[in-house]
């Protein structure tokens, strides 16, 4: 996650994003980011796209940067996501720092 983090910050993303709750529209989210992508899988069985701004963003969707990941590290990074959002009791519109160690 830092790595597609970083490179997309790099190339103009956003460092602070904007929490956006509900399913459906993460997964409108990550369609539209991957939209032009190739199916991931064709790469390796395991393969998964990873994205910054990810889909959980107001900022997230079309534009976000992709970088390929195993699905178990992608799941693990989405938990850890989650954790952070509870964590920090973030709601729809709470505006919170991405920031890579």
């Amino acid at each position: 996650m830092a790595a597609t983090q970083q490179r997309a910050v790099q190339a103009g993303a956003p460092a602070i994003l904007t929490r956006r709750t509900g399913e459906p529209n993460h997964r409108r989210n990550r369609r539209h980011a991957q939209a032009h992508a190739p199916r991931p899988r064709q790469f390796a069985s395991n393969a998964t796209w990873e994205e910054y701004p990810f889909a959980s963003s107001y900022e997230g969707g079309a534009g976000a940067t992709l970088t390929l990941a195993p699905g178990t590290i992608n799941s693990s990074h989405g938990n850890s996501l989650k954790e952070f959002y509870r964590q920090n009791k973030l709601k729809d519109g709470d505006k919170y720092v991405v920031r890579v160690k």
